[in-house]
């Protein structure tokens, strides 16, 4: 770094003035921003992985990579827990199972079907 820059960087620091230290530092940007993603969603969503694994092994769900039957299977899933979780918003009375997180498992789903639909295009080489 040039003197002159190293003094202004210097002086900037000193005025306790942070902001023009992000016009002199230069990084790439992601195209999205992971910080918005609530931390209590991610927690729930990571206890249902952590569920998966202990049932059914660590990662077993990416078998379900090109099987259709699987995929349509934890989709009718999804959507029996997404119908549960609405079914207690409208009419305030407990259905299914006592402790489980409908709405995690749903969240669930998505994330993992995400997932296998870009290992399906990895595969096929779309991506």
């Amino acid at each position: 770094m040039a003197e002159g820059s190293w003094r202004k960087v210097k002086q900037i620091v000193q005025e306790d003035d942070f902001q023009p230290l992000v016009e002199l530092a230069k990084t790439d940007t992601e195209p999205f921003d992971l910080t918005q993603i609530p931390y209590e969603s991610l927690r729930r969503l990571a206890a249902v992985f952590k569920e998966g694994a202990s049932k059914y092994g660590r990662n077993n769900w990416r078998y379900g990579v090109g099987n259709k039957a699987y995929q349509l299977e934890r989709a009718n899933h999804a959507l029996k827990h997404l119908l549960l979780y609405i079914h207690r918003l409208q009419f305030v009375e407990k259905l299914g199972i006592e402790g489980e997180d409908d709405l995690a498992k749903v969240m669930w789903f998505a994330a993992a079907q995400i997932e296998l639909e870009r290992l399906e295009m990895l595969s096929r080489g779309t991506i």
